[in-house]
C-alpha cells in the first residue's frame, strides 16, 4: 500500500473507529438510564419508596427517567443504522479497489494559491497543480492484500454493530415491559 492510501485509509478507518467509540459512550450512557429504571422499579415492588424517589430524582421524575430511556433508544437506534450504513459504502468502495482521492476529491488537482506583483500591487492567484496523492488521477487502487485486510476490518465492526442492535433492542423490551408494569 502507497503512503497517499495508506493515509486515506487510515483516516477512514479513524473517522469510522471514532463513530464506534461514540456508540460505545452513548450505549453505556443507555444502559446507566436503563438500569436506572429497572432499579426505581424493584424498589417500587418492594415498597421502598425512598430509594426508587433518589434514582428517578436524577432525572427528575420517574416519567423524565422513562422518557430519557426511550429518547436514547430511539437515537442510538438512529447512530447504530447509520452506522452499518456507512460500513456498507465503505465495504463497496473498497470491494471496486478504487476510491476516490481524499487531497483532491477525486479531481486530480489542488489549487495553488499564490501572488502576483505588479506595479506595486498585489493581487492573489491560483493555479491547478497535480495532486502529489494520487498523481493527477483522482483515484487510488487497492491491492487484493489491502482489500482483505480493510474488509476483515470493516466486517468485525459490522458485528459490533449488529452486536449493539441487538443489545439495544433486548434492553428495549425489558424497558417497554417495565414501563407498563410500573407502579405509578
Amino acid at each position: 500500500m502507497d503512503d497517499g492510501l495508506f493515509e486515506q485509509v487510515n483516516a477512514f478507518l479513524n473517522e469510522t473507529f471514532s463513530s464506534f467509540k461514540a456508540i460505545t459512550e452513548e450505549i453505556k450512557q443507555y444502559i446507566s438510564s436503563f438500569y436506572d429504571l429497572v432499579s426505581v422499579n424493584m424498589y417500587e415492588l418492594k415498597g421502598s419508596k425512598g430509594p426508587a424517589v433518589l434514582i428517578a430524582n436524577k432525572y427528575g421524575t420517574k416519567k423524565d427517567l422513562e422518557d430519557n430511556v426511550k429518547t436514547n433508544h430511539f437515537r442510538l437506534k438512529n447512530r447504530i443504522v447509520a452506522f452499518k450504513k456507512k460500513l456498507n459504502e465503505r465495504k463497496a468502495m473498497i470491494q471496486s479497489g478504487i476510491i476516490d482521492c481524499a487531497m483532491c476529491d477525486g479531481s486530480g488537482n489542488l489549487k495553488k494559491l499564490g501572488w502576483h506583483r505588479e506595479e506595486g500591487v498585489v493581487t492573489p492567484t491560483t493555479e491547478k497543480v497535480l495532486c502529489p496523492r494520487c498523481g493527477g488521477k483522482g483515484k487510488l487502487t487497492f491491492d487484493r492484500n489491502d482489500k482483505a485486510l480493510i474488509n476483515l476490518i470493516l466486517a468485525r465492526m459490522e458485528g459490533y454493530a449488529d452486536f449493539c442492535d441487538n443489545l439495544l433492542e433486548l434492553t428495549n423490551k425489558i424497558a417497554e415491559e417495565q414501563m407498563h408494569s410500573s407502579i405509578t
